[in-house]
C-alpha cells in the first residue's frame, strides 16, 4: 500500500506525471487491496504528409505540406522540446527558400524555431524547437496543428527512374513523458510521387491490312506539349490540328529502327485532370506523308499499372506524295516535270506546223 509513481515505458502520445494510491481495506479481519483501474492522462500527437500530385514531370515541382499537432506539455515538465524534420530521395530536390512554418494559416517567428537546412542522413531539413522557446513562445499552441510547406523539384539524375516511387519521409519527434530528460519517440509520415514514359510505336499503315503493324519505320521526328496550366506562359497557341494553349517540353525525339521512341519521366496527365500531351509529328520518313495532326496523349496512373509505368502510343504513316499542306516538296517536283511536258509538247507542236507549211509551199 502506497502511492506510486507510474511511468510509461512504450507509448506515442504525450503524458502527464501519473500518481496512484492504493489503499487496503479490512475485510474479515484481514487486509485486502482491490484491483486498480485509473485513465492514464496523456494528450495524443499526430504527423500527416500529403502533396499536390501522385506523379510529377522531370524539372518540375510539387508542393508538400506536413502537418504535424504540437505537443501539450505542462508547465513544470521537464523536457518540452520537439522537432519536425523531412527526409527527401535522391530524385527529389528541395528549395530552401520555399520552406514555410506556419499555425493557423500564419508565419511563427523565426526566431521560435531553429531551421537546418543542412541535409544530413536522417533529415534533408529540420525544425527544432527548444524546451525554453516552448515555454516562452509554444505553450499557448499546444494541441494546435504545426503546418509546414515546401516544394521540391524532381531532378533529371540518374537516380531518377520511370516508375520508381521517390518517397520522402517526414519525422516528428517529441518528449512522450515531459518529466524526464530524452524520453523521447517519434512518428512518421510518408508521401510518394512516381514518373512515367510515353512511348512511341511508329509503323507504316497497310492499306489492305490495317491490323498489320509489323513494318517499323525509323527516323521519324517528334516533339511533346502539354496544355498550359495556372496561367503559365504558352510556347504556342496552335499544333496541327489543334488550338489552345501549349508548353512545348522536349523536341528532336526520333525513332530507332524498331519505330521506337521514348519521352521518359513524365507524370500521369490524368491525375485530377491537369492536362493533356500532345505529340507533333516534325519529320516523316522518307518516302511517307507527315503527319497532318497531332497526336493526343492522355493516360492516369492505372493505364500503367501493368506495363512498367511505360504508355505506348500507335503512330502509323501513310506512303504517298506530300500534299501542299504538309510542306513537302513532292508536288514540286511533279510541278516541274508537269511544265517541262507541256513545254516539250509546245515545241513539237510549233516543229510540226512548220513542216507542214513546207509540205504546203
Amino acid at each position: 500500500m502506497g502511492e506510486y509513481f507510474i511511468r510509461p515505458t512504450s507509448s506515442t502520445s504525450v503524458y502527464q506525471l501519473m500518481l496512484q494510491k492504493v489503499e487496503p481495506t479490512v475485510v474479515g479481519g484481514k487486509y485486502v487491496i482491490d484491483d486498480v483501474t485509473f485513465v492514464a492522462k496523456h494528450k495524443e500527437v499526430s504527423v500527416t504528409k500529403t502533396a499536390d500530385k501522385t506523379s510529377v514531370t522531370k524539372n518540375e515541382t510539387v508542393n508538400y505540406t506536413i502537418s504535424a499537432e504540437i505537443p501539450t506539455y505542462m508547465a513544470n515538465a521537464t523536457d518540452k522540446s520537439f522537432s519536425v524534420a523531412d527526409l527527401l530521395p535522391d530524385g527529389l530536390t528541395i528549395n530552401p527558400a520555399s520552406i514555410k512554418v506556419q499555425i493557423d494559416g500564419v508565419d511563427v517567428d523565426p526566431t521560435a524555431y531553429t531551421l537546418d537546412t543542412t541535409a544530413t542522413s536522417n533529415y534533408t531539413f529540420k525544425v527544432s524547437v527548444a524546451s525554453g522557446d516552448y515555454t516562452d513562445k509554444w505553450a499557448v499552441n499546444g494541441g494546435k496543428t504545426l503546418v509546414i510547406t515546401y516544394t521540391a523539384t524532381l531532378n533529371d539524375d540518374d537516380t531518377t527512374e520511370v516508375n520508381v516511387k521517390e518517397t520522402n519521409t517526414a519525422k516528428f519527434d517529441f518528449s512522450f513523458y515531459p518529466f524526464v530528460e530524452n524520453s523521447h519517440k517519434e512518428k512518421t509520415a510518408t508521401y510518394d510521387v512516381t514518373t512515367f514514359a510515353i512511348k512511341i510505336d511508329k509503323y507504316a499503315y497497310n492499306v489492305l491490312n490495317a491490323g498489320d503493324k509489323s513494318t517499323k519505320l525509323a527516323n521519324a521526328e517528334f516533339s511533346l506539349y502539354r496544355e498550359t496550366v495556372g496561367g503559365e506562359a504558352a510556347d504556342t497557341t496552335s499544333l496541327p490540328g489543334v488550338n489552345g494553349s501549349f508548353k512545348l517540353l522536349e523536341e528532336g525525339v526520333t525513332t530507332d529502327e524498331h519505330g521506337v521512341a521514348v519521352f521518359s519521366k513524365y507524370e500521369a496527365n490524368a491525375d485530377k485532370g491537369r492536362y493533356k500531351y500532345y505529340l507533333v509529328e516534325t519529320k516523316a520518313p522518307s518516302g511517307y506523308n507527315l503527319l497532318t495532326e497531332a497526336v493526343e496523349v492522355n493516360f492516369t496512373t492505372t493505364d500503367v499499372e501493368t506495363t512498367g509505368g511505360v504508355y505506348t502510343v500507335e503512330v502509323p504513316n501513310k506512303s504517298g506524295v506530300q500534299l501542299p499542306a504538309t510542306g513537302g516538296i513532292g508536288t514540286v517536283i511533279f510541278t516541274v516535270i508537269g511544265i517541262a511536258i507541256m513545254a516539250g509538247a509546245v515545241v513539237l507542236l510549233v516543229i510540226y506546223r512548220k513542216k507542214a507549211k513546207a509540205k504546203e509551199n
